[in-house]
This record gives C-alpha cells, sequence and structure tokens, in this order.
C-alpha cells in the first residue's frame, strides 16, 4: 500500500513540476543558417577563399592538359615518331609518363589545399555562428536559438537571422585580417 502511494505521489509530483516548467515562458528564436552562410562577411570571404583556390587549380590544371595534350600530339603524329631516334621515343614516352605524374600531383596538392581550406572556414564560419548567435540571444533575452531550416514553420517576428548576419559582420571585422591570413597560410 505505501509503494502504490507513493508511486501516487511520484507521479503527480512529476506531472505538476513537468506542466510547471512547460508554462513558463521561455523565449526562443530560429536562425537560417543557409542565409547567414550566404549573406555574412564571414560566409562571402569563405566562399571568395574556396573559388580563387578553385581557379588557381583550374589554370594549373589547365597548364598541365595543355602541356599533356601537345607530347600525345606529338606522340600520335606518325611523321614526327618517323624522324625521332629510339632514344628519342623513349625520351617522349618520358616526358607523357611525368606530365601524367605532374597532373596527378597536381589533382591531389589542389584536393588536399581545398579540403584544408574548406575545413578551416566551415569552422571559423561555425564560430562566428555560435558566438553572434549567444550575443543575439542574450541581448533579447532567449533561452536559446534554433536552426530554422530544421523547422518548417515559425512565426517571423522569432526570425533573428539578420541580427546575427550584423553581429557576425561586426566579430569578423574586428578580426578579419588575422583569422584570413592565418587560414591562407595554414593552406599553403
Amino acid at each position: 500500500m505505501k509503494i502504490k502511494q507513493l508511486l501516487v505521489l511520484a507521479i503527480t509530483a512529476a506531472s505538476f513540476l513537468g506542466n510547471q516548467a512547460w508554462s513558463m515562458d521561455m523565449q526562443f528564436g530560429f536562425v537560417e543558417t543557409t542565409k547567414c552562410l550566404d549573406e555574412s562577411l564571414v560566409g562571402i570571404s569563405r566562399t571568395k577563399t574556396f573559388e580563387n583556390t578553385k581557379k588557381q587549380y583550374d589554370l594549373s590544371m589547365e597548364e598541365n592538359e595543355s602541356q599533356l595534350r601537345e607530347l600525345i600530339e606529338k606522340r600520335n603524329d606518325v611523321e614526327y615518331m618517323d624522324s625521332l631516334s629510339p632514344e628519342g621515343e623513349k625520351e617522349l614516352e618520358m616526358q607523357i609518363y611525368k606530365a601524367h605524374e605532374q597532373k596527378s600531383a597536381t589533382q591531389n596538392k589542389f584536393s588536399m589545399i581545398l579540403n584544408r581550406i574548406s575545413t578551416q572556414m566551415n569552422s571559423m564560419f561555425f564560430k562566428y555562428f555560435k558566438n553572434a548567435s549567444q550575443v543575439v540571444a542574450e541581448k533579447n533575452k532567449l533561452a536559446f536559438i534554433l536552426d530554422g531550416t530544421q523547422c518548417p514553420f515559425y512565426k517571423a517576428e522569432l526570425d533573428k537571422t539578420s541580427e546575427v548576419i550584423a553581429q557576425m559582420d561586426i566579430l569578423y571585422s574586428e578580426e578579419i585580417p588575422q583569422e584570413e591570413q592565418t587560414i591562407l597560410e595554414g593552406a599553403q
């Protein structure tokens, strides 16, 4: 009998405390992470850094492919090949082999650089995103901020995206040269 009474008392207390916790006026907001990534200075900088590195990669690959194409065209030119000595043919094959190796080395190098930059820039973005969200939450007396991309609907007044972007821009502007320089130096 005592166990039954204790169980009823525990359930009643848990139900009462649970209702009290949910009835508290907890304030929260939502932030569109993808919009922050697209519109904040740190997000734009991240994209530009990645695109500039990708352009360098494309130029290097064009150069390698052009060199390789020229060598292969020479090998496919019957008249040219007939004019070469056996040692010349071996030299041409060695140049083609080296050009293939250079192309692979360039691909590997830039793949590692792009991965490193992407990882570092993502880390930097989320550092600013987290810090800016925290400042906005404290300023607006919010218990927490949720990712709006995970919620199919929320009231417009709960959207704190523009405030977070503005705060990210402020924080980023204070540290921009040091952060970018560190990332770019670390990628090379």
